[in-house]
């Protein structure tokens, strides 16, 4: 019936052993890659931030499918609010 007899005990050790030690070297190479990728992505978004670019869904405009950021500002209303919760004057009143 064509069957075959079990590995030993022995073997099965011997084998684990070796296929152990193979990924042991293996896993190094791994851990660096990992890093060396972590790296760049870090780097890609200091340089997204510092430029202002966010990621968007979809590529329109260029290839990346990035976009740049609408500058945040404070709103005249926003600064006044601020100004009258420290208990300044308006400007039209100092």
């Amino acid at each position: 019936m064509g069957l075959k007899k079990l590995p030993t005990i022995n073997m099965l050790k011997t084998e684990y052993s070796a296929l152990a030690a193979e990924k042991k070297t293996l896993y190094g190479g791994y851990h660096q890659a990992r890093k060396y990728m972590q790296d760049i992505l870090t780097a890609r978004q200091n340089a997204e931030a510092l430029l202002g670019l966010t990621r968007g869904s979809s590529g329109a405009g260029n290839r990346a499918g990035l976009t740049v950021a609408a500058p945040t500002f404070f709103s005249v209303r926003h600064e006044r609010a601020a100004d009258s919760e420290a208990g300044l004057q308006p400007d039209a009143q100092r």
